[in-house]
């Protein structure tokens, strides 16, 4: 979009383009940095409820063989 304007010598639509690109923009980094921030814990909280399922699994089969 803004390089339709910049074309066609038409200030406001650069404008607008510009601040549809930097908006854009910002809420890309906001997610990125959220998602770096936030994605370990998701891990951390799956890798976690993925180990307690394994043990308990392995306990009650444990147990049923005892």
């Amino acid at each position: 979009m803004e390089q339709l304007g910049l074309s066609l010598g038409i200030k406001e639509v650069v404008d607008v383009g510009f601040s549809i690109t930097h908006e854009e923009y910002m809420q890309h980094i906001v997610l990125q940095d959220y998602m770096l921030a936030i994605g370990p814990i998701i891990l951390a909280t799956i890798m976690s409820i993925r180990i307690g399922l394994i043990t308990y699994v392995l306990t009650t089969v444990l147990l049923v063989i005892i």
